[in-house]
């Protein structure tokens, strides 16, 4: 299991697990905001490979509590536009579109954290 990690601030991880599953990685559960503590007790018995720029705040207290855990270095943090391309390309050959001008983005944080436009 591989499990993605971003400083959502407020102390609290914007995360979600993939698998490789027939060659293609997948998505195993939905897109998440949690604290250090719901993440480690989420992923604990998961032994997973684990990257993202959270782990420069949580690295420690993730590797002291998920036991078999392995954390990627910096380097694998961010994303590469090469393989942002290939996913584009993928997506494209399988027909799969998205018009720019109705995707959505995807809020994690409560409603009353969000900012309002009147």
């Amino acid at each position: 299991m591989i499990v993605t990690t971003l400083d959502a601030k407020r102390e609290l991880i914007y995360c979600s697990s993939y698998k490789y599953e027939k060659g293609i990685l997948r998505r195993k559960n939905q897109y998440l905001l949690l604290n250090l503590n719901e993440f480690i007790k989420k992923f604990r018995r998961a032994t997973p490979v684990i990257l993202g720029d959270a782990l420069a705040l949580y690295r420690n207290k993730i590797l002291t509590h998920i036991k078999g855990a392995t954390v990627l270095d910096k380097d694998y943090w961010n994303l590469n536009p090469h393989n942002l391309i290939m996913l584009a390309l993928a997506k494209v050959k399988a027909g799969q579109f998205s018009s720019a001008l109705t995707v959505k983005p995807i809020y994690l944080y409560p409603k009353e954290c969000q900012i309002k436009i009147k």
